[in-house]
């Protein structure tokens, strides 16, 4: 019998030491609860006690509202807050928000405020490798390099975010693709509100963008090409508003390469120079297409510069 109720004592030790499909933080929570892999009765304080604790694949609630510390993440996870709770991940100095580096991971960050205080050139969301990056309802202020970034051919999806006081909004480049849906995105003259840059690993990099708003940035929406010929770009906007940036509301230019941008139902207002901006140079060959419905007011420079060309749809 004694034999028997210790090997039911080692079951229940082995089974409280594996990870579980889901794990909670809390502003009372501790993490020293990673050792019962912080259940729902024993959270852990910080999203990364959680995360390293739930099995890939699995999600990391936050219960109330409180700060939750910096996050590396290694693995296919979902990092998410309770409805009506405020979850921060906040950094400073030289540390970015949250860096993802999980080779073939899947990754959702979900009504999370990620937020930086201090002055360097960081990110809120680094997507340095994995297969997929979803950021859903969520608040992403004050990173002056980027609010995100990709950084090689992954999938990056932004739904009903806000980005502001950012250098960049979203950059998309190294064979990345992208949709963003509903977005606000607010810079302070810097940078690019949603860019796509020529990759350097032969990749279209691409970003469809519908129902959003870039201001204050240097350029709301840019497709370019300007280092070595390599892959191309592709940029499409729709039902988007580039208003109140210093230089170009909708950008497209190519020193080297091949740029292509198209534009529909989308306003370009009150930007310093043009609402709609063509270019190329050298080897680069950039498009601008615009199926004719669009709305420019108040630019500084002018309606349009270099070779807009009108095309009708299917």
């Amino acid at each position: 019998m004694a034999a028997r109720l210790l090997a039911f004592a080692l079951f229940l030790s082995a089974t409280t030491a594996m990870a579980g499909p889901r794990a909670f933080v809390a502003s009372t929570g501790d993490d020293a609860n990673t050792v019962s892999n912080c259940t729902l009765t024993a959270p852990c304080r910080s999203f990364q006690a959680g995360h390293d604790v739930v099995d890939a694949g699995g999600e990391v609630v936050a219960l109330d509202t409180a700060g939750y510390g910096r996050l590396v993440i290694t693995k296919s996870v979902t990092i998410m807050a309770n409805p009506g709770v405020v979850a921060s991940i906040t950094s400073t100095g030289s540390f970015n928000g949250v860096g993802i580096v999980a080779s073939g991971a899947r990754v959702v960050l979900r009504g999370l405020n990620i937020l930086y205080t201090g002055t360097d050139f960081t990110y809120g969301v680094l997507f340095f490798s994995g297969d997929t990056l979803s950021i859903e309802n969520c608040l992403i202020s004050g990173f002056r390099s980027a609010a995100v970034s990709t950084n090689g051919p992954q999938r990056l999806t932004v739904v009903d975010t806000i980005m502001r006081s950012v250098g960049n909004g979203i950059t998309v480049t190294q064979g990345a693709g992208a949709e963003v849906v509903r977005s606000r995105l607010f810079g302070i003259g810097l940078g690019e509100g949603v860019a796509v840059v020529q990759s350097n690993n032969g990749i279209m990099s691409r970003a469809s963008v519908s129902d959003t708003t870039a201001s204050g940035f240097f350029r709301g929406f840019a497709a370019r090409s300007e280092g070595t010929p390599n892959g191309p770009v592709r940029l499409s906007c729709i039902r988007c508003t580039a208003s109140g940036n210093v230089e170009n509301g909708f950008h497209s230019s190519a020193a080297t390469g091949s740029v292509s941008m198209m534009v529909s139902s989308s306003m370009a207002s009150d930007n310093g120079q043009y609402g709609f901006f063509q270019q190329q140079s050298g080897a680069g060959n950039a498009t601008f297409q615009s199926l004719g419905n669009n709305t420019l007011h108040g630019n500084g420079a002018g309606a349009t510069s270099g070779t807009i060309t009108i095309v009708g749809g299917n």
